[in-house]
């Protein structure tokens, strides 16, 4: 698993996330849980499950986050959810 974060040094307040998992039962629930957990809050999130390659099920969970803090924790916390194979993450702007 790789955690890749492209954030600015100035660690803004509004964030976008996508994790890539293994789909499974409870998933957005766990990822919500990790983001709420961390004192973040979800602006917005939607969530796909598609096939892979080798026909196994996958979820792209893809939010913007709003924290108040070092985001990194919470970029752990979703690389440590069961199944995550990839956590990203990146400035948004505001609209």
């Amino acid at each position: 698993m790789s955690i890749y974060n492209r954030l600015s040094n100035e660690r803004p307040s509004l964030i976008h996330i996508e994790v890539l998992s293994k789909d499974r039962t409870g998933l957005v629930s766990d990822i919500c849980a990790a983001i709420t957990a961390s004192g973040a809050d979800i602006r917005y999130h939607r969530a796909k499950v598609f096939s892979d390659r080798k026909g196994a099920y996958m979820s792209r969970f893809i939010a913007e986050v709003r924290t108040g803090s070092d985001p990194e924790p919470l970029l752990r916390a979703l690389g440590r959810i069961k199944g995550t194979v990839d956590v990203t993450a990146d400035d948004s702007q505001e609209n």
